[in-house]
């Protein structure tokens, strides 16, 4: 066989292999969010913690980071140091699942 048939026939078999490990993960990656996702709880945050740099929707459901530090209630369960919020509501035992979408500020 020449060299060219025999690395053709290579190229074909990695590309199949490529394509069923592809498939493979793809089914399995969907599995486990459905699987996952049984166990979603609807998360707002507490505005009473957030860090007076954080800035909250209304409905506590987003946060995004202020360059300017607002004017907040002074409480001992605010967090003054690292741009830290917590949840409304604790979990004590359990599986639970959120997902949390995040982008600028490292």
């Amino acid at each position: 066989m020449k060299t060219h048939e025999t690395l053709e026939t290579l190229r074909r078999a990695l590309t199949q292999l490529k394509d069923t490990i592809d498939e493979k993960l793809t089914l399995t990656v969907s599995t486990e969010l459905k699987w996952m996702q049984q166990y979603a709880v609807d998360v707002a945050l507490d505005p009473d913690t957030a860090n007076p740099y954080l800035i909250l929707t209304v409905d506590g459901k987003q946060v995004r980071h202020g360059d300017i530090r607002q004017k907040l209630p002074d409480k001992p369960e605010r967090f003054d140091r690292g741009a830290c919020v917590l949840g409304k509501e604790g979990f004590s035992s359990g599986r639970f699942y959120f997902e949390v979408a995040g982008e600028g500020k490292d």
